[in-house]
């Protein structure tokens, strides 16, 4: 009969690997069920064998954690990637893309019939909201990965969250500067180029909300 570990010998494993300086709880338990698994083999393997004897000699075995945590955030940027790229797709698919239809026509209208003083305002107005946007989310998100009881792999995106989406702001004023000299020619162009920078940032977030769903429910 194959041989099970209890829930104690479990509880050492993870403490074991925990203490190895693992700190994302999802590769944690990746890692544990990883050696339970060997132990359980060579348990199976050699039944004679002293028990604890062969349980800690297999335990021994494992330790550097490094290469599989890299590994794990490798895999957890590619998970982002593909929930990103899914839902930069669905605002193209029923029935979102109604929404994205209804959004450049809005968009594409406005840019059309809106004196240049107006665009002057809103081009404040982006700026400023882009930057209570992207600091409120990026606080926000801090926020919760503090106060988290376990740490998940995917909190280690947020360093380069920052970074990259700080530039949002600028670049909806660069975008408004250009579409107040150049909108008469190229209306369209600029009612695409909003929507599809709405479609980013609202995609960057779903996807980053679910890659959090996705780390909690492993």
């Amino acid at each position: 009969m194959k041989t099970e570990l209890s829930y104690v010998e479990i509880s050492r494993i993870h403490s074991y690997v925990e203490n190895m300086g693992v700190e994302f709880y999802d590769v944690q338990l990746e890692i544990v069920d990883h050696i339970a698994s060997a132990i359980e083999t060579e348990i199976n393997r050699d039944p004679k064998r002293p028990f604890r004897d062969l349980f800690d000699s297999t335990l021994a075995r494992f330790d550097n954690f490094e290469t599989i945590v890299e590994e794990k955030q490798k895999q957890v940027i590619r998970q982002y990637n593909r929930y990103f790229r899914d839902c930069l797709i669905s605002f193209f698919k029923w029935p979102k893309v109604l929404f994205t239809a209804v959004f450049l026509i809005v968009t594409y209208q406005f840019l059309k019939i809106a004196p240049t003083f107006l665009l002057d305002s809103l081009k404040n107005e982006f700026f400023l909201g882009g930057m209570v946007c992207v600091f409120g989310y990026y606080g926000f998100v801090f926020w919760r990965n503090q106060v988290q009881y376990h740490k998940l792999c995917n909190t280690h995106l947020l360093m380069w969250f920052f970074p990259l989406f700080s530039q949002v702001p600028k670049g909806l004023e660069r975008l408004t500067d250009l579409a107040q000299q150049y909108r008469n020619e190229y209306t369209l162009v600029f009612a695409l180029c909003y929507t599809f920078s709405f479609i980013v940032f609202w995609s960057f977030i779903e996807s980053n909300e679910k890659l959090r769903a996705y780390g909690r429910n492993k």
